[in-house]
């Protein structure tokens, strides 16, 4: 599924983090010196420095720090995935595209800045040419990018079970309850089970009689006590629709909240909660009744 939307600051990882970091270097990293050169000719010494953000001297290539900075954005931080199904295994492609496309350009940029460093001395003059810091700012976001990839791949929701081939649970018709502003409770009058009837059989000297007594049984009477209220939040409107789809088995084949994947999250009930919890992510929800 694609969204449009962020990942919350407060649910990134480490590799998100870092990867901000990287975005910030390949964008800033064009525009300080790309290399710097140094002469000295008879005790003057002059300095000059050019920028990759020039398109006379580098043409297109000026653009790709700031499109790689736009793909990693994308990929880390807008709630969509990438899986290639094999057999009965899911795979996140994201974190290889990340891992692949750092670790190449980072590789193109370290050759490119031992290419330009270089240095002679003619017995009249000195000339020296070295990296400058924006290069260096480069090489340094596109190695982030690299382990960023390998950190995201480490996470269990690169990877997960495969799509079920099954069918989905039939969902039956529920029927609408109205829903009041305050809560209200409604208590259903318990059923008195039917007494058992026990024939007793009494054996005498003259003919036999039969004699029929109903035998008192103690009335178990249990309130079933019906909770209707408004949802307090977008979290808690999920989880009671999640509540309602609960299969047979326990299960409810929804959209986690966290991990944005449609799986089979599975229940536990006890006296006053709900538990859900999604098998890829193993983020825990819990929905008071």
């Amino acid at each position: 599924m694609v969204s449009l939307d962020f990942e919350k600051p407060s649910t990134w990882s480490i590799g998100k983090k870092l990867g901000l970091l990287a975005v910030l270097f390949l964008i800033i990293g064009p525009f300080l010196p790309y290399f710097v050169e140094d002469f000295e000719y008879e005790g003057t010494t002059n300095s000059g420095s050019i920028s990759y953000f020039d398109y006379d001297f580098w043409g297109l290539f000026i653009l790709l720090p700031l499109f790689s900075a736009i793909l990693i954005a994308t990929l880390l931080y807008l709630k969509f995935n990438l899986f290639v199904e094999k057999g009965t295994t899911r795979i996140n492609i994201k974190p290889f595209i990340l891992m692949i496309w750092g670790f190449w350009f980072f590789l193109t940029y370290a050759v490119e800045a031992s290419r330009f460093t270089d240095s002679w001395d003619s017995g009249y003059g000195k000339y020296a040419r070295y990296p400058g810091v924006g290069l260096w700012l480069i090489i340094i976001g596109f190695l982030l990018c690299a382990v960023v990839g390998f950190l995201e791949w480490r996470l269990p929701s690169a990877s997960g079970p495969g799509v079920p081939k099954v069918r989905l649970p039939k969902r039956e018709p529920k029927p609408t309850a109205e829903v009041t502003a305050e809560p209200s409770s409604e208590v259903v009058a318990p059923v008195e089970p039917e007494r058992p009837v026990s024939v007793v059989v009494k054996e005498d000297v003259g003919p036999k009689e039969v004699v029929t007594e109903l035998k008192p049984t103690p009335t178990v009477s249990e309130k079933v006590e019906m909770l209707t209220r408004e949802p307090s939040s977008e979290e808690e409107k999920a989880l009671l629709r999640w509540a309602r789809h609960i299969n047979e088995d326990g299960q409810t084949f929804e959209q986690c909240i966290k991990c944005q994947n449609y799986v089979f999250i599975t229940t536990k009930s006890t006296k006053d909660t709900i538990v859900f919890e999604c098998p890829d992510c193993g983020e825990k929800f819990t929905l008071k009744k």
